[in-house]
């Protein structure tokens, strides 16, 4: 079946876990309608060496004649500054139906795959199913971007459980932050230090 009509999607770091599941979601449910799906992907914040000279490109190769529709995942973007040129390049270029993959701060109609709340819900049902006290966020310093926004629910909820629960008068906040390649050896190292015994660990990727 010969496909004519075709849906841009902008996204950053498509090897990640979401993104990939995103793109491949968006690419079958086109084709059930006959569409094709063009990814205009990038890596921004990352060291790419002379590959960062095509990186820039992602602001001149689309055709926005040729597509019928633009999905922006934008909240996979950690530069704001590559993020804000697309923004303006879309309000500029495109005059096709946009839709944006985002919680906060959208600029487009928007679809919202909320994933840092359940930190929250998490962090609750530890504390009044489990009886837990000592909980440790383990983020990362790597990609601040996403841990920190889910590390605020698991604080939040940390603060709204002693404010409610008479029985929790202080719950201590314990929180790790290593690089996403070293998650292993920060590890090893809670477990020599024998913080198993007492920590209940909620890991920041979650999705």
């Amino acid at each position: 079946m010969y496909h004519n009509k075709k849906i841009g999607i902008f996204i950053s770091h498509i090897m990640g876990f979401y993104q990939k599941n995103v793109c491949q979601g968006i690419i079958d449910k086109a084709l059930e309608y006959g569409y094709t799906a063009e990814i205009f992907a990038s890596m921004d914040g990352e060291n790419l060496g002379d590959y960062s000279l095509g990186e820039e490109s992602i602001l001149t190769l689309p055709n926005f004649d040729d597509l019928s529709g633009v999905i922006f995942a934008s909240e996979t973007y950690p530069n704001e500054q590559l993020k804000d040129q697309i923004y303006s390049l879309l309000k500029e270029k495109c005059h096709c139906p946009i839709i944006e993959i985002a919680v906060y701060k959208q600029q487009f109609p928007s679809v919202s795959l909320e994933n840092n709340h359940p930190f929250f819900d998490i962090t609750e049902h530890l504390i009044t199913e489990h009886h837990y006290k000592n909980i440790c966020y383990f983020g990362c310093a790597d990609e601040s971007f996403f841990s920190d926004a889910r590390e605020k629910f698991y604080r939040d909820a940390l603060k709204n459980m002693a404010l409610h629960h008479t029985h929790i008068p202080s719950i201590p906040e314990p929180t790790l932050r290593s690089p996403l390649l070293k998650h292993s050896a920060s590890l090893k190292k809670m477990k020599q230090n024998r913080m198993r015994l007492s920590v209940t660990m909620i890991n920041w990727h979650f999705y």
